[in-house]
């Protein structure tokens, strides 16, 4: 894995952390009707667009890290993470391609398909913000709910997986179905948090949203 894989290795798969993410919540009572509205909502979205805050924890720190940004998603396989604070970063996934620049210097990409492990991982991103995730098959799922959310707690089965994620947490609110936030954990304690704000869909998203120069 080149440097620019590791990079967006840590920014997707950093993600949340050791206090109890089931306080508040109970067993989802009807998991079945759950299901197939998560179905319905993700046919129906083909673009989101949303504010985002970040918090990440590496076990060699001794506080939180916070960033923000813009989120952008776009069916088939568009994604667009772009970090202006602290520091300008973006990130582009298109297909297999991914795409990266960082304050302003010269874009770089891969091929995301040489990396079978990387590949999970973003398919596992994916998944989550176009509400696909219940069909991944590289995890077992557990659904509660609480008052105002929807929880779906993913553990992972195979070894490979269970290498970098302990566990992962996907918050959806029940007034829309779509996802709040998303928190994953790996084994050493390290975890980002990240919450997403002022989201907008189907809103009309051209290519250029998901170029870098």
């Amino acid at each position: 894995m080149n440097k620019y894989c590791y990079i967006i290795f840590f920014v997707l798969i950093s993600f949340v952390s050791s206090f109890a993410q089931l306080d508040g919540f109970s067993k989802m009572a009807d998991s079945d009707s759950f299901k197939a509205r998560m179905s319905q909502e993700a046919e129906r979205t083909h673009s989101i667009s949303s504010d985002f805050v970040q918090k990440k924890f590496l076990s060699f720190m001794e506080e939180e890290m916070e960033s923000s940004g813009i989120f952008k998603f776009k069916k088939d396989n568009r994604l667009r993470w772009e970090y202006i604070l602290p520091y300008p970063y973006a990130i582009v996934l298109k297909g297999d391609k991914v795409r990266i620049k960082e304050e302003g210097k010269k874009v770089n990409e891969f091929d995301m398909s040489s990396n079978k492990t990387f590949k999970k991982i973003n398919d596992l991103m994916l998944d989550c913000v176009r509400g696909t995730v219940l069909e991944n098959d590289e995890f077992d799922l557990a659904y509660y709910e609480s008052k105002g959310e929807y929880l779906i707690h993913l553990l992972p089965k195979s070894k490979e997986m269970k290498n970098l994620l302990q566990n992962v947490y996907i918050y959806f609110g029940k007034d829309d179905y779509q996802v709040a936030s998303i928190h994953m954990a790996e084994e050493s304690g390290d975890y980002t948090h990240i919450t997403f704000k002022n989201k907008k869909l189907n809103e009309e998203l051209g290519e250029g949203h998901f170029d870098l120069k």
